[in-house]
């Protein structure tokens, strides 16, 4: 929750968000997709070419001593994008 700009508790199980992790000068360091699996379980979906910033920068701010892991390696997202993408998907 310490790391997004939205308020993800409010997602339900199953729902996603569009978000950015703001740094402390309110500055963005990087745009995310959280997914909220159930109460107590959220998935981050950061950009991959920041992975290990990303990782590194919510490592550093985890006050809450939250349970993380890096499923980088065993996941993976690709995204269709754009006015045709229905259309390219057909």
């Amino acid at each position: 929750q310490l790391i997004s700009s939205n308020d993800a508790s409010k997602l339900v199980d199953g729902q996603a968000q569009y978000t950015c992790m703001p740094n402390e000068k309110g500055g963005i360091v990087d745009d995310m997709i959280i997914y909220r699996m159930n109460a107590e379980k959220y998935l981050l979906v950061v950009n991959a070419a920041n992975i290990e910033k990303d990782w590194n920068w919510i490592s550093k701010h985890n006050t809450m001593d939250a349970n993380l892991t890096d499923l980088s390696e065993e996941l993976s997202l690709l995204a269709i994008q754009g006015p045709k993408a229905a259309e390219a998907m057909q």
